[in-house]
């Protein structure tokens, strides 16, 4: 299977986003095996997308962006968290948020998750 190279900026409400883990998933990954791919982004919120099998990049194609924020408090059961989560539940589960992008070789992705 083919990657191109794939990297992007992820923002929170306009602002650029730290420590959030990206992963694309191309549409039809589970019927025909195709490989996902991940990242981290850096203090301003850019990332490069790693293919599960060690190259650099992303299949090309459409699929979801799957954000999980790795600075998220997860505290221990019947304790409460002592700061606000940046992605919230209606952007996916708490602390994670799902959305649809397409990659395109030479193209950056631009992730913007609104929380207001």
């Amino acid at each position: 299977t083919p990657v191109v190279a794939a990297k992007g900026i992820v923002k929170i409400n306009g602002t650029a986003a730290a420590n959030i883990m990206v992963r694309f998933v191309p549409d039809g990954k589970q019927e025909t095996g195709l490989i996902s791919s991940t990242g981290i982004s850096d203090a301003e919120g850019r990332f490069q997308l790693v293919a599960s099998d060690g190259r650099e990049g992303a299949v090309p194609g459409p699929g979801q962006i799957l954000l999980t924020d790795t600075e998220e408090e997860r505290p221990a059961q019947g304790e409460v968290s002592t700061k606000a989560p940046r992605l919230l539940p209606e952007h996916g589960v708490l602390g994670a948020a799902s959305l649809a992008v397409t990659v395109v070789e030479g193209t950056d992705l631009a992730v913007d998750v609104k929380t207001r």
